[in-house]
């Protein structure tokens, strides 16, 4: 998976960043870390079916149009439109099989796809304005606004489709790609009507299979956590089980689970463990209801040490770790995570003890991670985690140092090798690490 971003926040170029399994983002505070989270989530949304997409959804609120698009300066002011690109692989022999299944001749596939959308100023919110679709010499060109078109790409030929009221967006805010769907169905109309060929027709529902089928490559779930999670509570009433940012969820999705799946909670309860013992948090964590009802309020309870107690007496740790680690278990396969300041409350054991978790969370269900972070201890946990062959390798791990320079942000990707090491660091990352140690400490530059 790769994605790039241009003219978007602080970002001027587009640089392409190879998304690994473990992404660390790192970088001092303002230099676009939570806004290139931002943009990946608001990428994926996009991109899926299912999912509403927006700049200002929690925990992103990235404003309108003038706060989002990249403002240069002097006589270059704001950028007249940015940019999104998401690439991704897809398995060769399904494009064989594919394009056999359909009587194509499979030659001209690439074996990866990209997808690129372009945002201009509508009424002062960021509105589509261009979507370009490409697998090998296959593709689709949209373009939304002016004098909008539709084109569908093959390696011999290219045809254009009629453009009806579908593609003329009135609201800005509606943001999907639906507009592929309406340009199948008036090419239908338009073939009744004897404008294209049978051939014509099925060359651009090919693409429009291709597109589908790239679709297939898109992570399943995508969660985004704050970077302060909920408070907890002596007590707490059913509520909703939809993932929320700040984990407030969490109380009642573990209730749900204990009282109605008892596989899914063995795995929970495993992983819950796992994670506590090994960060000296506490013991385990069980469910203690105070009535017979499934409605009734219940309580989470943190055994540790042969003792029991309420999660609101305990350490903030458990409360503020406790979202990421049962969010990261029971969710899909191949998932996707932008995850805020895991460390916060978490002390230098617990914060190493849940990178050693991470990495063999993604390992065993694919998960692809962004964290954000200030902590070398995590750091060099999965560093060490690499170097003892214990569930990550050096090309599982990525390390993206966001470095600003006046108005603009540079994205450098750092990797390591076998042992390890940290390979291709700009000068200013371990710098930027020993003033955040000296701050911590309260030691003046």
């Amino acid at each position: 998976m790769k994605i790039s971003v241009a003219d978007f926040r602080c970002f001027h170029e587009a640089t392409d960043i190879d998304v690994r399994p473990i992404n660390i983002l790192v970088g001092e505070n303002s230099a676009g870390k939570s806004s290139y989270l931002a943009a990946v989530r608001f990428l994926l949304d996009l991109l899926k079916d299912d999912t509403k997409a927006s700049f200002n959804k929690d925990p992103f609120y990235l404003g309108s149009y003038d706060q989002i698009a990249h403002f240069r300066g002097g006589r270059f002011g704001r950028a007249k439109e940015f940019a999104f690109n998401f690439s991704e692989n897809i398995d060769p022999n399904l494009l064989k099989r594919r394009a056999a299944l359909l009587n194509r001749q499979a030659t001209a596939l690439a074996s990866s796809f990209s997808t690129e959308i372009k945002f201009v100023n509508d009424r002062s919110q960021p509105a589509i304005s261009h979507v370009q679709f490409r697998l090998g010499g296959f593709g689709i060109d949209l373009q939304l606004r002016d004098t909008p078109r539709a084109v569908v790409h093959t390696p011999k030929r290219r045809i254009e489709l009629p453009v009806g009221r579908a593609l003329r967006i009135n609201d800005p805010l509606v943001y999907d790609l639906s507009a592929i769907e309406y340009l199948l169905r008036d090419l239908r109309l338009s073939q009744r009507k004897g404008d294209f060929s049978e051939e014509d027709v099925d060359d651009v529902f090919f693409v429009y299979d291709l597109y589908e089928m790239s679709k297939r490559a898109l992570p399943r779930d995508v969660y985004a956590s704050a970077p302060v999670r909920s408070k907890p509570a002596r007590t707490y009433n059913p509520g909703e089980s939809n993932p929320a940012p700040d984990g407030e969820h969490i109380p009642f999705v573990l209730s749900q689970i204990k009282e109605f799946d008892e596989v899914l909670w063995a795995e929970v309860a495993a992983g819950l463990r796992e994670f506590g013992q090994a960060s000296g948090l506490f013991d385990d964590i069980s469910v203690r209801r105070l009535s017979k009802t499934e409605s009734g309020p219940f309580q989470l309870i943190v055994n540790s040490g042969g003792f029991s107690s309420n999660i609101i007496d305990v350490g903030y740790g458990v409360s503020q770790s406790l979202p990421i680690i049962t969010d990261l278990t029971r969710a899909k396969s191949r998932s996707v995570f932008l995850i805020q300041q895991p460390e916060v409350h978490l002390h230098p054991k617990a914060q190493a003890a849940l990178a050693t978790f991470l990495a063999k969370i993604v390992k065993n269900k694919r998960h692809t991670v962004f964290i954000e972070t200030h902590s070398d201890y995590l750091i060099n946990r999965l560093r060490m985690n690499v170097r003892d062959g214990e569930n990550i390798e050096p090309d599982d791990l990525s390390i993206l140092y966001f470095e600003r320079a006046d108005l603009d942000v540079t994205i450098h990707s750092i990797t390591v090798d076998d042992n390890g090491n940290i390979r291709g660091a700009p000068s200013g990352y371990r710098k930027f690490f020993i003033e955040e140690e000296m701050r911590s400490l309260g030691i003046a530059e």
